[in-house]
């Protein structure tokens, strides 16, 4: 039989791209939602997902590229900026630089555009990616799930069709 894995972690339920994107987070609970209350949830081995780290984020992205996406914080995670000292006056310019935005591609099309906490969504996402990809390497799981993955458009410097970063 084979084993089926289900990684989720509600956080990334909170970050919305904007009113009017087709893009909506409340999609992944609902889905998570319906596991559980189908039953499904018995025949899954369900994991909860971490946030991916700066260092894996890099694997594949530019080092300049994710520290831009972490001018994208949210509040709550002042921590995470301040480790690499980056005032919030020089977060705030870095995301308002007219020559950094259309490198990034961020704000620049109704695709990707800025919101709070999106460095944050952007961690959760590539997190249960590489958990899933973990659980398979390490044979725990045949069949292992991400709903909240798959990020595939995202380029090593740049923001595309949805997607920040790439977790594919």
């Amino acid at each position: 039989m084979r084993k089926v894995c289900y990684l989720y972690n509600e956080d990334i339920t909170k970050y919305e791209f904007s009113k009017e994107h087709p893009m909506k987070t409340k999609r992944m609970k609902m889905v998570h939602s319906l596991i559980n209350n189908y039953g499904l949830s018995t025949q899954l081995r369900m994991f909860h997902s971490k946030e991916a780290t700066s260092e894996e984020l890099c694997a594949f992205h530019h080092p300049l590229y994710i520290k831009y996406l972490e001018s994208w914080v949210s509040p709550k995670a002042e921590q995470i900026v301040e480790q690499y000292s980056t005032s919030e006056t020089e977060r705030i310019k870095m995301r308002e630089d007219t020559k950094l935005n259309p490198i990034f591609k961020i704000n620049q099309t109704v695709d990707c555009p800025g919101f709070e906490g999106l460095y944050d969504f952007c961690r959760l996402a590539a997190g249960g990616s590489i958990d899933a990809a973990d659980l398979i390497i390490a044979g725990e799981g045949d069949i292992v799930i991400n709903w909240s993955g798959g990020y595939h458009h995202g380029k090593k410097s740049e923001a595309s069709g949805f997607c920040y970063i790439n977790d594919i």
